[in-house]
């Protein structure tokens, strides 16, 4: 699904736009593409695409820190938010696809055993590293 074509804008705007960002305060434009950003990764959460989003805010924050020193904190917090969002969502992906797995090949109802069937042993998970829990930048 593609998204439909807009009109191409005239010469006269483009030069307005152009002449807004060059009197926007630099704070105000770190602020906006840190949102854009931000919401890109809320969106894909879960995806390898959000890592990469909020290493992107991450990466915006260290560059523009001097003119977004006021706002530093709050900036930091998003970006811990996003990165403890996405580490869940990536363990709830994994989750629902380990259990769709086990669910194959089973027609007993739920609570009744089959008479000459043993019970399916528990799936063997690999165990979890501490490691596994760490942000690493640039990995997906």
């Amino acid at each position: 699904m593609s998204a439909p074509q807009q009109p191409q804008p005239s010469q006269e705007e483009l030069e307005a736009y152009f002449n807004e960002l060059r009197q926007a305060p630099v704070h105000d434009l770190l602020l906006q593409a840190f949102s854009v950003l931000g919401t890109g990764a809320e969106v894909k959460l879960g995806l390898p695409d959000a890592r990469v989003l909020i290493d992107s805010m991450e990466a915006l924050l260290a560059a523009g820190r001097v003119v977004l020193e006021e706002t530093a904190a709050q900036l930091e917090q998003a970006i811990v938010q996003l990165k403890t969002a996405q580490v869940q969502a990536e363990k709830e992906i994994a989750a629902e696809q380990a259990g769709e797995g086990q669910g194959e090949g089973q027609a007993a109802e739920p609570g009744q055993a089959q008479a000459d069937t043993p019970p399916p042993a528990a799936p063997q998970q690999p165990q979890q590293k501490a490691t596994d829990k760490l942000w690493i930048p640039g990995q997906g």
